[in-house]
């Protein structure tokens, strides 16, 4: 069954619509009735961690008598597609995809023609960076420029300076940390720096890059998973007593696949003849750029030889069902998201490249509408 975002109420940006109200910054979308943003706002450090691939459903599975069950006050929904490049600019705007315009990992930028990786900020085909500043293309407000509060934006040292961070991070005092002791570091000293009131956004990565590697049922996962337990616990505990709002989130779960359910466009050259450029988005949501002259072919070649694998959508069929979100739409939206999305049936996932573009190969996924994906932890702890 597919699980739509609940944009309504309990998904990324409700959540980031209490936080950010309560720091007098108002978004397009109604708070989280969880959350109320004046007893937010009588916290002098609110702290948002974010664990990348973190999904409720793995939470409940395996953490038994951890932090994060013993704490756990909800489950929540991704935004559409449930992958990083989309929701994590969630959390940096308050915005879903139909306002950011961050449709997915493969992004063609009709602007300047490019098939891009949005947020390294790259070109696909040769991997280099975009030689334009990323606000003509990332076109959309963050939070951190508009909330009244200090604002730190405490990242992977890789992450700190890139174009893409510019954009999100805005004014934040950024912080990049190179391991999970320096992450906590980080995290800590920012909270004793002083007695103003803070806003403090911090992102782990590794949970989610573990997950693509090893499966999230991959034993390397699991361990990880205990770490991670184990430095929030430490978190917790050190920030005792600091009127602290410790909020940990997610941006989306993971889902493993398995290897013969792995679609690859080389063996479906006469798919391939039906559009006008690779496949963009993601492999569990790809997006399809199709000759005008095509469509019928493309449309029956879907039908008959991969109907059991993927429904296939009209785009703009998804922004009138509200997928991409509510409100107001991104001008850049309709460019970025082909004519047609696969939607997958199961655990199936649909790779393509462009030339000189090394195709990997994962076992755990995310974008899709599954459970799995979809649906991700909210955990709160008060510390005073």
């Amino acid at each position: 069954m597919n699980i739509l975002p609940d944009y309504q109420n309990r998904s990324i940006v409700n959540l980031m619509a209490s936080i950010c109200k309560s720091m007098n910054y108002t978004t397009p979308y109604s708070c989280y009735s969880g959350l109320d943003p004046q007893e937010i706002n009588k916290f002098e450090n609110i702290i948002l961690l974010i664990i990348d691939g973190m999904g409720y459903e793995y939470v409940q599975k395996e953490g038994k008598n951890t932090f994060f069950q013993k704490y756990l006050q909800d489950r929540l929904t991704s935004i559409f597609p449930s992958t990083t490049a989309a929701a994590i600019t969630a959390y940096s705007t308050g915005l879903s995809t139909q306002q950011h315009a961050l449709t997915g990992w493969f992004i063609y930028f009709k602007e300047i023609a490019i098939a891009a990786i949005g947020l390294p900020f790259v070109a696909r085909a040769a991997n280099t960076p975009l030689q334009l500043p990323a606000k003509h293309l990332l076109n959309f407000p963050n939070l951190y420029d508009n909330i009244e509060r200090t604002s730190y934006y405490i990242v992977p040292q890789n992450l700190k300076n890139t174009a893409a961070t510019d954009v999100l991070a805005g004014k934040s005092n950024r912080l990049g940390y190179k391991n999970l002791r320096g992450f906590s570091q980080h995290i800590i000293q920012t909270v004793n720096k002083n007695n103003s009131a803070k806003y403090i956004y911090a992102y782990w990565s590794n949970f989610d890059k573990l997950c693509h590697l090893y499966g999230a049922g991959g034993n390397n996962t699991k361990q990880h998973f205990f770490e991670l337990n184990e430095f929030v616990t430490y978190l917790s505990n050190k920030l005792a007593n600091s009127n602290s709002l410790l909020i940990v989130s997610s941006d989306h779960g993971m889902l493993d696949i398995k290897p013969q359910n792995t679609i690859y466009m080389a063996d479906h050259p006469k798919l391939a003849e039906t559009l006008v450029m690779p496949l963009s988005g993601e492999p569990r949501i790809p997006y399809c750029y199709v000759k005008a002259s095509r469509r019928d072919d493309f449309l029956e070649y879907m039908t008959k030889n991969l109907a059991h694998a993927f429904q296939v959508k009209k785009s703009c069929d998804l922004i009138e069902e509200n997928y991409f979100g509510l409100g107001w739409e991104n001008t850049n939206l309709r460019d970025r998201i082909g004519d047609y999305a696969l939607l997958p049936k199961a655990d199936y996932v649909f790779k393509d490249g462009v030339m000189g573009e090394k195709i990997h190969d994962f076992i755990g996924y995310h974008a899709g509408l599954s459970s799995q994906e979809m649906y991700i932890p909210l955990i709160i702890k008060s510390l005073r």
